[in-house]
């Protein structure tokens, strides 16, 4: 729009010379005209020759009519000027457009930057939820990733939440948020998969919540849990027979020192109710 009216303003300048122009130089010519005019009358001698008049003493030279060079002055003065504020013109356009096109491509950047924060903490989000919603991966394969007792996993939280915090609803225009956001979407990206693979490693070690190794017995309190854990997800049990199987399970959990925050059972018995509505209305 500025681009637009600079454009128009010097327009209407130039087509107002132009127009201008014509005259000015028509009424020079006039004016030549005029004082040639004057000369050729004044040089003109008469018909009779007079007798000669005593010699007069030399009078001062009338001074020069600086009319013409005034007028010659000012149009080439004008011209100038347009040419000026022309170069000005071009100058200011050239450089609004050059900015534009730099404040496009910081934006462009700021966006393919915002976009790829939001893939990995969507990504991040999806692996957790997988997580927080399958009983053997919370009670069995991987339950130290729910413990924020372990240094990983409190870790990944931490990550996980400062991501979430700087994950705005409109792209920030300011790089500095972009980046900050952009980079604790990947550190909490990292900071989940080392904390996955520490859960996996210590549960395929036996080790339970605070490094707790566990005992033959503990270890076959877990295998008799995950069995009956399975069976309460079977859809061909009654409702009634899954949650008497799910009981079982817990206790069996609690007593091998299992630890898994209320959140994540919660989830789990909510996962099995919606196994068996399923079967019923299927």
């Amino acid at each position: 729009m500025r681009e637009l009216r600079s454009l128009i303003t010097f327009g209407i300048a130039l087509l107002a010379v132009i127009y201008l122009l014509p005259m000015m130089l028509k009424s020079g010519a006039s004016i030549i005209e005029a004082n040639s005019n004057q000369d050729h009358s004044s040089s003109q001698a008469p018909a009779t020759t007079p007798p000669a008049a005593p010699s007069a003493p030399n009078m001062p030279a009338e001074p020069a009519d600086w009319t013409i060079v005034g007028l010659v002055a000012i149009i080439a003065l004008t011209v100038l000027v347009m040419a000026v504020l022309a170069w000005f013109a071009w100058r200011h356009l050239t450089k609004r457009g050059v900015d534009k096109r730099e404040q496009q491509a910081r934006r462009d950047g700021q966006i393919a930057l915002w976009t790829q924060g939001l893939n990995a903490l969507d990504k991040t989000s999806e692996a957790l939820m997988e997580f927080e919603t399958d009983p053997e991966s919370v009670y069995f394969t991987r339950p130290l990733l729910g413990d924020v007792s372990e240094p990983a996993t409190a870790a990944f939280y931490t990550a996980y939440g400062a991501a979430r915090n700087l994950c705005t609803e409109t792209i920030p225009s300011e790089s500095s948020l972009v980046i900050a956001f952009a980079e604790a979407a990947e550190n909490a990206r990292r900071a989940f998969g080392v904390a996955d693979e520490n859960a996996r490693s210590k549960a395929r070690r036996g080790i339970s919540h605070n490094g707790h190794k566990l005992s033959p017995e503990e270890s076959r309190k877990i295998d008799q849990a995950q069995k009956l854990m399975r069976q309460a997800r079977d859809p061909a049990l009654t409702e009634a027979h899954a949650h008497n199987a799910l009981t079982k399970a817990l206790e069996l959990l609690d007593a091998a020192g299992v630890i898994v925050p209320e959140r994540l059972t919660a989830n789990v018995t909510k996962s099995i109710d919606t196994i068996h509505r399923k079967a019923l209305t299927s």
